[in-house]
Order: structure tokens, then sequence, then C-alpha cells
């Protein structure tokens, strides 16, 4: 079984729940918070991060472990992303490994970061989700262990502010431990 800390982050709350997967697949909510700001304050941002930090805390108190937090932001917090590239590779007779993937997902976010800073935007990439993988022009739903020339990646990236991100992360370490953090 595994247990989970889900996160929503609107705009005028922050609204969580501790979740556990039964054997069946069906989940069970433990616990359920919410904590209302006004998004229109001058604090707004200091009273958001306050309660993110409330919904950390709370959470671990009842539940000092979980397999990983789940969180969801409202705009403004995010933007969505959308990119695709395609790679040529050197040696089509090998197999695709798991570290050519990351260097091609690197440099789609390099990618991204770019654009961002082209309008003066400081982001960072939080998480992303494939949305269509080729290999060779043919649609495959996962490319490792596949052989070919050329490789198409078409990816949504959620990107949120530096400080945001480093904020999630110094929590989820504080509080969970281990645990993943995922959009």
């Amino acid at each position: 079984m595994s247990k989970v800390l889900a996160i929503d982050m609107g705009t005028s709350s922050i609204s969580a729940a501790i979740a556990e997967k039964g054997e069946h697949g069906r989940f069970f909510v433990h616990s359920v918070f919410r904590y209302s700001y006004d998004a229109l304050k001058d604090d707004a941002t200091r009273a958001a991060l306050k309660n993110l930090d409330r919904v950390f805390f709370e959470s671990s108190k009842l539940h000092p472990f979980a397999d990983g937090v789940l969180i969801n932001f409202s705009s403004p917090f995010c933007l969505d992303k959308t990119i695709s590239g395609e790679f040529l590779r050197p040696n089509r007779e090998i197999e695709i490994s798991e570290h050519e993937y990351h260097e091609m997902i690197e440099i789609l976010k390099n990618k991204i970061k770019s654009k961002l800073q082209d309008i003066s935007l400081s982001r960072e990439v939080f998480d992303y989700d494939l949305l269509d993988t080729k290999v060779d022009g043919y649609s495959v739903e996962n490319f490792l262990g596949h052989k070919g020339e050329t490789i198409e990646i078409k990816a949504n990236f959620l990107v949120v502010s530096p400080f945001l991100k480093k904020n999630l992360e110094e929590l989820k370490d504080k509080f969970f431990p281990g645990s993943y953090l995922k959009s």
C-alpha cells in the first residue's frame, strides 16, 4: 500500500488530503485540510506559503510517513508549456538507454528555460508529462530499448517560480524525507 499527500494550491486556498491506496487500487482518505487566504491582498504569496507549511506540518503530525507528495497548481502559480524535439542519434543500432532519455529531457528543459528567459520570466521546471514519443516516425509508448536513428519527443512541462519550487522541495524533505514530489 502507498500513502500520498495530495495538495491543491489554488488562488484562494490550499487544500490537501492524506490518502492511502488499498489492496484493490482504491484510495482511502485519512485526513483533509483546507486553509484559505485572500489572493488579492499584498501579502498573498506569504500567506499561501504559510498555509503550505501548515499543510505539511499538520499532515506529518497525523501521518508521519508518505510515499509521495502530489501537487496541483492553479494559475498564476504555474505555467504549462508544451514543447517538441527531434533528436538524431549517431548509431541507430544501439538501444536507446535511460541515460540518453534523460539527456534529451534536459535539452527540452533548457529549451523551455531559454524561451522563458527571452520574455524575462524566471521559472523552473517542476515536472513534465510525455505526450508523444516516436522512434523513426513510429509512435511508441516507451522508447527505451528500441533502436533507431531519430527520436521525437513531445512533452508538457509544468514550470513554477524558483522560490516556490525550492520551498516545496524543502518542505517535502523536512516533513516527508525520501518521498517523491510530483504534479
